[in-house]
């Protein structure tokens, strides 16, 4: 589906709709939504901090640092199908490489993985398919972006968007351990200076500023989000209710494999139900276990709503 580029503002009386880099007209909010409804499903409502990283993103280069669990796929997904053409994704294992182009195509976008695991044949055909355009998402490596011949033949491609998944791993990893993190700025001008959208749940303060400096935008805003928002807005995409949610202490060291110990407590309010449930969580305050977040809330889902 052909979408307008967010700079080709139409003429909309409805008043702006605020974002953390000011206010993001009506016009630019609906077709967020639209994206959002494609990639997640009809209904589908976004937390706060995915909604402020893709109205950044949509203005202009942007560092994402949320927590984990807080739908960053989703983010880059969305803001590429909103910025229109085709999104180059650089994420650091293959694995995720596989897990990420799953998730991608189940949302119904067309997804390729570009890295060691295919052999030439394979490799040369996925290329192909992004120049021409049958490849909206393409994920690849650092390693594969330090080839000319890949570089060229991607910007024949013309991606708009050009999104670092774990990018602390710029600075994390680039000086010592794989220094192809370090040639992303000149690879991202090799393909035509598209957006830049870094993601990632670990980045301390100075550390934000290091990462926007060796990705080439320096002056990129920064989009947080705490820990407790992400998962008020994560139980609310898994109950389908009005639901809040509040992350409270943490233990010290103690049953968990020495790990300690979150305290989740949810409170669902619906028409047929009134109820607070508490659950312990391994993992620390601000980095929370993606799965077992979901498993308690699809727990408490089953325990509680009546099925859909």
């Amino acid at each position: 589906m052909d979408r307008a580029h967010p700079d080709a503002v139409t003429d909309d009386s409805r008043p702006a709709v605020e974002g953390p880099c000011g206010p993001a007209p009506a016009d630019l909010a609906d077709a967020v939504e639209t994206a959002t409804e494609r990639v997640l499903g009809e209904g589908a409502v976004l937390g706060d901090g995915q909604r402020d990283a893709i109205l950044a993103a949509l203005r202009t280069d942007t560092l994402a640092v949320l927590p984990p669990a807080a739908g960053k796929t989703a983010i880059y997904a969305i803001t590429g199908a909103v910025l229109g053409g085709r999104t180059v994704v650089v994420s650091p294992t293959l694995s995720l490489h596989r897990d990420q182009v799953a998730h991608l195509r189940e949302a119904g976008l067309t997804a390729e993985a570009l890295n060691s695991e295919l052999d030439a044949g394979r490799h040369d055909a996925v290329l192909a398919g992004f120049a021409v355009g049958r490849i909206e998402v393409l994920v690849t490596s650092p390693e594969q972006l330090a080839r000319p011949d890949v570089l060229a033949r991607l910007a024949a491609g013309s991606p708009t968007l050009f999104a670092v998944d774990e990018v602390h791993c710029v600075s994390d990893w680039g000086p010592d351990f794989r220094p192809d993190y370090l040639a992303l700025a000149p690879a991202v001008r090799a393909l035509g200076s598209p957006r830049v959208l870094g993601l990632t749940a670990t980045a301390s303060v100075p550390a934000r500023e290091e990462i926007l400096d060796l990705l080439g935008v320096p002056e990129g805003p920064v989009v947080s989000e705490s820990a407790a928002a992400a998962m008020a807005a994560g139980a609310r995409r898994v109950l389908g209710a009005d639901v809040a949610v509040a992350l409270t202490g943490v233990a010290g060291p103690t049953e968990q494999d020495g790990m300690p110990v979150g305290t989740l407590c949810v409170a669902v309010q619906t028409p047929q139900v009134s109820t607070t449930r508490t659950f312990r969580l391994p993992g620390q305050r601000d980095q929370m276990r993606q799965m077992s977040v979901i498993t308690a809330l699809d727990h408490l889902r089953r325990q509680l709503l009546p099925p859909s």
